[in-house]
């Protein structure tokens, strides 16, 4: 367990615990500790997941991969939009790095500018397209193997919905410092503009630090940048954003102001992450409490099928009397789950014929994100029996 801030190396606090159990694609994430660093805000993860582990998941998960998407009008859009935010805010360049740049769709970008560019990514699909699609050369490694194999400098550094997965940002941002000359772009979700959906919905297994803008100034103060400009990326209707929406956009300097230093004296706000999360934790938990109350109402002898398996079915078994009633049927669009038995009940894919068959007489929905989609895949089937949701 950690205990010691990765930022500003001060004892944390345990907050709480998210239990997610058998419903997850990856393994080892049973349990989620949540912590925080009272001094500088920093949210992380106290028992994260080893960083291989997280790079091997997105190294070989092809849902991760953009290639399919790269080009769609929802992609190209946003990344025009921050290619405008980093450019409306710094001076001039020459050469740009991204840590995590996908297919290269962000790259090519600057590529078309004239600027010298290049970038890392784990699937070795996405370096495939960014080389064919764009002539941009990606490296296939993860970041710490790019540091002590790069003898490079670049005058732009960014990191896209990056260090959210990095179990010691502090670390990382120390060693990009050392081949950044000048600026750096981060996008994170940001934790103290969160919306409330689902409940605890913002902690995911592989994102192991959790932002604040009062916790991302204290590490880039820690590492010798000043802000120069943040922004909040709202959904724009074109694609749907649950979980990790807000984004919070921020543009970076080197600054001679700022002594590098580990513990430095951080910056307090009207309002704390401490405070955010609290917010964050309370609101959860009476959400579930609603839910709870709904599932309460199901006659326990109801033939009940419950569709999606994920970190919301998993709150439901450890919060809620859903263990309690007649299941008959799990299931799933994602191909992962097909064949595995949960709880006594092989997961399977849903249809009209499958309903009749086990006469199922209602459907609970386990999902936020996907709740609207799948409600209309149920009207549309035909399929007459109940169906249950919890968000409006």
């Amino acid at each position: 367990m950690i205990r010691n801030c990765f930022v500003c190396g001060n004892h944390t606090q345990h907050k709480c615990e998210v239990f997610y159990g058998e419903f997850m694609q990856i393994q080892d994430c049973g349990t989620l500790h949540i912590g925080i660093c009272s001094h500088c805000g920093y949210i992380y993860i106290m028992n994260p997941l080893s960083q291989e582990t997280t790079n091997d998941y997105y190294r070989t998960n092809q849902k991760h991969d953009t290639t399919s998407v790269n080009m769609d009008s929802a992609h190209a859009k946003r990344s025009q939009k921050q290619a405008r935010f980093i450019l409306d805010a710094i001076g001039s360049i020459e050469t740009v790095l991204e840590i995590g740049a996908l297919a290269g769709g962000n790259l090519n970008i600057y590529k078309e500018m004239g600027l010298t560019v290049c970038g890392t990514d784990l699937s070795i699909n996405n370096v495939e397209y960014a080389k064919r699609q764009y002539d941009i050369e990606l490296y296939q490694m993860d970041f710490d193997t790019f540091y002590v194999e790069n003898n490079d400098c670049f005058d732009l550094v960014i990191l896209s919905n990056i260090l959210e997965h990095i179990i010691d940002p502090y670390s990382m941002m120390k060693k990009v410092a050392e081949f950044n000359t000048n600026y750096v772009y981060i996008e994170v979700p940001g934790f103290d503009y969160k919306y409330i959906d689902m409940p605890y919905g913002m902690f995911i297994p592989t994102h192991q630090s959790y932002f604040t803008l009062e916790s991302l100034k204290n590490l880039m103060k820690c590492v010798g940048y000043e802000l120069l400009d943040a922004n909040l990326l709202l959904a724009d209707g074109e694609q749907h954003q649950s979980f990790n929406t807000p984004l919070m956009q921020s543009v970076w300097q080197r600054s001679e102001r700022y002594e590098v230093k580990r513990k430095p004296s951080c910056l307090k706000t009207t309002i704390s992450s401490e405070q955010h999360l609290d917010f964050y934790l309370n609101s959860s938990k009476l959400l579930i409490e609603n839910i709870a109350g709904v599932i309460d109402r199901i006659p326990d002898d109801l033939r009940l099928a419950v569709w999606c398996l994920s970190r919301h079915t998993a709150l439901l078994f450890q919060h809620t009397t859903l263990s309690k009633k007649h299941i008959v049927k799990f299931y799933e669009t994602d191909d992962i789950f097909h064949g595995r038995i949960i709880r006594g009940r092989k997961v399977g894919y849903f249809s009209k014929a499958d309903v009749e068959q086990n006469n199922i007489e209602a459907i609970l929905i386990s999902s936020y994100e996907h709740q609207n989609r799948i409600v209309s895949q149920i009207i549309e089937s035909g399929v007459n029996c109940e169906i249950i949701t919890f968000y409006e």
